[in-house]
């Protein structure tokens, strides 16, 4: 017979009691730590997806999550910091630092884009060769209908002399 699994609101609760902190408030200053849900929910026994139903099922909690990831930004760039402060000269260490702080920037950049995100740019570069030249010329034609007036030129009004009535 298998142990039933306490409910995860009660799980939470009790972590955020030792905390005296809220619930929602425990899984922020978690996420505020840098952690994400993955590793809080491997902490608590629970899956990222239950914690995630669970948190994202208030308006509270979605507020309290778009806002902690935000902040949890700081934390990715200080552990980077600490990982380039504290690795060794070792060839293959350096390596492994460098893709790991790669990474914390990566995510840091996505969960607060304002103060780590690169700006996205766009590039539009229209080539055009000699032999198509003349579709772009036979669409600057003005295309004249019968039935629509004369158009005068500036050359055609000082041109024009007033008959007298």
């Amino acid at each position: 017979m298998s142990k039933a699994k306490r409910p995860l609101r009660d799980v939470i609760a009790d972590l955020a009691a030792d905390a005296e902190l809220t619930p929602l408030g425990y899984i922020e200053s978690r996420i505020h730590a840098g952690a994400d849900l993955s590793s809080i929910a491997r902490e608590i026994g629970y899956s990222r997806e239950a914690v995630s139903v669970w948190v994202n099922s208030t308006d509270e909690g979605k507020a309290m999550l778009a806002s902690a990831r935000v902040e949890s930004a700081h934390a990715y760039v200080d552990e980077a910091y600490d990982l380039l402060k504290n690795c060794s000269p070792d060839r293959e260490e350096v390596a492994l630092v460098k893709e790991k702080v790669a990474l914390l920037l990566w995510k840091a950049a996505r969960a607060n884009r304002t103060e780590f995100g690169s700006e996205m740019k766009t590039s539009v570069n229209v080539l055009i060769d000699n032999n198509r030249a003349g579709f772009l010329d036979a669409l600057r034609v003005r295309i004249v209908r019968p039935d629509a007036p004369p158009q005068l030129t500036a050359g055609d009004i000082e041109d024009a002399q007033i008959e007298p009535e």
